[in-house]
């Protein structure tokens, strides 16, 4: 068991960093309302899976057939759901980490 629990947490902070650049790219942009709206191409975006996870969570919004916006209030309430969730994942992952010092330690 030693060195699983770590595995969730690596992908946690990966999904997070790469979720931040997404985010990041819109805002460098200005594409934060629905007149500034751009395509994935014009975007740069390669990061499918995780983008078309951000649009089902209305983080990003379609205004019209592939032009995006990233909603700002929408984010706003993604980011509080998403630090629930870490905060859960750290604290699972500390019990996990304690057990098995206990374990192999007692």
């Amino acid at each position: 068991m030693t060195g699983v629990p770590y595995l969730p947490a690596m992908m946690a902070i990966l999904i997070v960093v790469r979720t931040r650049k997404l985010i990041d790219r819109f805002k460098n942009t200005g594409t934060t309302s629905p007149g500034t709206a751009k395509t994935t191409a014009e975007l740069n975006i390669r990061s499918r899976s995780l983008f078309k996870r951000l649009v089902r969570r209305q983080v990003f919004v379609e205004t019209a057939p592939g032009r995006f916006f990233l909603d700002e209030t929408n984010l706003a309430a993604y980011l509080v759901k998403r630090k629930m969730r870490v905060t859960a994942i750290v604290v699972i992952l500390v019990l996990l980490i304690l057990a098995d010092f206990y374990f192999w330690h007692f």
